[in-house]
């Protein structure tokens, strides 16, 4: 991109760019990096999964709308995690109150 864009520039052009396309680009590198860590480390036969949430803190003055507290902010990242692969396969980000 070069020396010259700054991170205000960058900003605002994403401002208005929708997040449909990296999510898709996402779940694309997901996929192809599913594929190639494919192992039988536990010969479990089959699909197995773990699940996670964990909570983002976000500053509330410049994430105001990911009000978690009075005074904080946050959201929170909910993760399927493929144990064979070691690889999230799927991924959804909520308010942090949920």
């Amino acid at each position: 991109m070069g020396k010259n864009v700054s991170k205000s520039s960058l900003s605002r052009a994403n401002q208005d760019r929708g997040y449909r396309i990296i999510e898709k680009y996402a779940y694309y590198l997901v996929n192809e990096a599913r594929e190639e860590r494919a192992t039988n480390i536990f010969k479990l036969g089959g699909n197995v999964y773990a699940f996670d949430s964990t909570t983002i803190d976000l500053c509330f003055s410049v994430f105001w709308w990911a009000k978690f507290r009075k005074k904080k902010g946050g959201i929170k990242i909910h993760i399927l995690y493929g144990v064979e692969t070691q690889i999230a396969v799927f991924f959804h980000i909520t308010e942090a109150s949920v």
